[in-house]
């Protein structure tokens, strides 16, 4: 029997496209966060499981690949499974597919953590629903084909500060704390400034009709943000292949400097004529790899 069952359905809007004509990575993250919210229901899961042991389930991590662009107007389907249960968390993965031809726009992997309501920290999952989760869980994940790429490593280059926010109330969800997709735009803001400041002209990359895309995301939720809290996020690029660029993020609270949450993001080099990735040119390249950091630092 098919274990992944439908948990969104979208179309993508011309506000949510970039200045490269496809729907930006946030809004993506917005469309699996929704789905994230009913996969438990698509998945016949009773929550009651978890509230009657005084425990929800957070997200403490996201994995985004991105496979095939989605332009204003398309529709699209979110299908979700149970992939892997362990003692505290579980892992669910989500597919996001064209409506009309099926074929694959992007995917998700959440790892969301047993969270105790009071101590507002991670609990060992009653044991009720583990047995459940495990009775739906499917062994067969969807393909990852993680882009991989050869070039220069990390380096000691200086962090830049790209972004700064506040947690506003209204972005905030029923858990008290700044919501998933909220991450997702404060980190795409500091993407686009990071290019920027590292000395990247970003327009005449574009009268080149090139461009740098998202391929993959992987965002790590390691403290809660709630409302009111300042934060500030510092950025620099962590490896520099041939036809891709990793930039890594550090979210921190502004007034503790307390590290809230890291993303680190695979941008490719895009023709915008073909829609394909192309090589990074040595100019760039060396602009790109004076901005190289040392994220274990």
């Amino acid at each position: 029997m098919d274990q992944w069952k439908e948990s969104h359905r979208g179309i993508a809007f011309p506000w949510n496209t970039d200045n490269y004509g496809h729907m930006n990575v946030r809004f993506f993250v917005e469309h699996f966060d929704d789905s994230s919210f009913q996969s438990w229901n698509a998945l016949g899961i009773s929550r009651n499981l978890m509230t009657d042991a005084g425990v929800e389930a957070v997200t403490a991590r996201n994995t985004v690949q991105f496979f095939q662009e989605v332009s204003a107007g398309d529709l699209f389907t979110i299908k979700c499974a149970i992939t892997r249960v362990g003692n505290k968390s579980v892992t669910f993965s989500h597919r996001m597919e064209s409506s009309v031809t099926g074929d694959i726009y992007a995917t998700m992997d959440t790892v969301e953590v047993i969270f105790d309501l009071e101590t507002r920290k991670s609990a060992t999952m009653p044991l009720a629903l583990r047995d459940s989760l495990n009775g739906i869980a499917d062994t067969a994940t969807h393909s990852k084909n993680e882009p991989s790429d050869t070039g220069s490593g990390r380096g000691n280059a200086d962090w830049h500060t790209t972004h700064r926010g506040i947690v506003m109330p209204w972005r905030c969800d029923h858990y008290g704390h700044m919501n998933v997709r909220w991450y997702s735009h404060h980190f795409d803001d500091a993407g686009f400034h990071l290019f920027e400041m590292a000395g990247v002209d970003v327009s005449d990359l574009l009268q080149q009709n090139v461009a740098l895309v998202t391929a993959q995301i992987q965002v790590n939720y390691l403290n809660e943000l709630t409302a009111g809290d300042l934060f500030y996020i510092d950025s620099g690029f962590s490896h520099i292949g041939s036809k891709s660029a990793r930039h890594f993020h550090r979210l921190k609270n502004a007034k503790s400097n307390h590290l809230h949450a890291t993303m680190e993001s695979i941008d490719v080099l895009f023709n915008m004529d073909t829609r394909k990735s192309i090589n990074i040119p040595d100019e760039l390249k060396e602009a790109l790899s004076r901005n190289l950091v040392n994220i274990d630092a």
